[in-house]
């Protein structure tokens, strides 16, 4: 058969899935010639493969186009996504065509093919062979961009960000040299972080939860630690409560590192520590130390999180107010970073099962402040 490339290439995909039907979805540019091709080689589909081709759409990507670079970044890149993204929700078994179009969108489109786990096909120019690229064990490195992660899914947060953290997205191409909008990478990630990342999925931090509760138990005695403990009912719960000795314990928080550079989520956490840790003080049993573990994850098999003198100041100010809230001075506020070690030879998307087969290390668990 001698035809174009995008006709040829579904063709050779027919040949592939013998005794299946097709819906066809062409995404053509914003651009008249794109449209007049896109009849074209829906009307030729429908005519030569009427059994097996049972709908044929045509989708107009705005923005797409090769005239204003300004447009198809701003908006023709973004508008892609969201199409493909469309119609891997509505359909089942999609598989990505790429063998025709503009050659500059094939990089977005191969990414993108690998967030939305989908079959990418494609003949390179006089071959005849189908190409296929299946899913690949890659993904975005949560380790380094994890605490960016609440400033890139939000606009508000974004625009209000100190400059200096603003420069670290820039470097690493999250967001617009020009301005704070999101570059493509960073559109991608705000998209798929509650998919992909384990930081944002609230079963990991479960997870994570009775990992550290099983170190604990070993360092101060199975009978003494306790896991979700709930000294109110409907109050909620202390994630750990540890009794270190016969009339103090101490009590435990855990959280994403990301949480420590929002200080609405720090207030929440505090108001959490009140309405939760006062109803257990009494002259006999007295709180010797609140801690709050902040938990990261690296390929690199150490990463030592160092804070900034602002945020040691804002911790000071908070162990204040938590004095206040308490009505004691005694205690200690404590910031412990847990630091979780990825495999780089995993090609898991999650860390759930290396994660949950190995112990913690004494090393694992750093105080990164303490009020005392």
């Amino acid at each position: 058969m001698h035809c174009c490339a995008e006709v040829y290439s579904i063709v050779k995909l027919m040949d592939k899935y013998v005794g299946k039907t097709f819906e066809v979805y062409l995404l053509t540019t914003d651009t008249p010639l794109s449209g007049i091709a896109g009849k074209l080689i829906s009307d030729t589909l429908k005519k030569s493969f009427p059994e097996k081709i049972v709908n044929v759409d045509i989708r107009t990507i705005k923005g797409l186009q090769v005239t204003d670079s300004q447009t198809f970044s701003d908006q023709g890149f973004f508008n892609l996504i969201d199409e493909v993204h469309s119609i891997n929700n509505e359909s089942t078994n999609t598989v990505l065509n790429i063998s025709g179009g503009y050659k500059a969108v094939i990089p977005v489109l191969t990414l993108l093919a690998q967030l939305e786990e989908i079959i990418i096909y494609y003949i390179y120019e006089d071959s005849t062979e189908l190409i296929e690229i299946g899913n690949l064990p890659i993904n975005f490195d949560w380790g380094i961009i994890e605490k960016y992660v609440e400033i890139i899914k939000n606009n508000n947060k974004r625009n209000k960000a100190d400059e200096n953290l603003i420069q670290e997205l820039r470097d690493l191409k999250l967001i617009k040299s020009e301005n704070r909008d999101l570059s493509i990478v960073g559109e991608l990630i705000s998209r798929y972080a509650e998919k992909m990342s384990p930081y944002t999925a609230i079963i990991f931090g479960y997870l994570i939860e009775y990992k550290l509760v099983e170190y604990y138990a070993k360092l101060y005695g199975g009978e003494k630690v306790l896991h979700s403990y709930e000294p109110v009912k409907g109050l909620g719960d202390i994630d750990i409560f540890i009794k270190d000795k016969a009339n103090t314990f101490i009590a435990v928080e855990i959280k994403p590192f990301n949480r420590l550079l929002s200080k609405n989520y720090m207030q929440t956490i505090r108001e959490n520590y009140s309405k939760r840790i006062k109803p257990l003080i009494n002259s006999e049993n007295q709180i010797s130390e609140i801690w709050l573990i902040l938990y990261s994850y690296s390929k690199e098999k150490t990463d030592t999180k160092e804070l900034h003198k602002s945020t040691k100041m804002m911790l000071s100010e908070y162990t204040e107010a938590l004095k206040q809230d308490f009505g004691d001075d005694t205690f200690t506020f404590r910031v412990k970073h847990f630091f979780i070690h990825k495999n780089k030879l995993s090609s898991e998307k999650h860390i759930y099962q290396t994660f949950m087969k190995s112990s913690i290390k004494d090393n694992a668990v750093s105080d990164l402040f303490s009020s005392k």
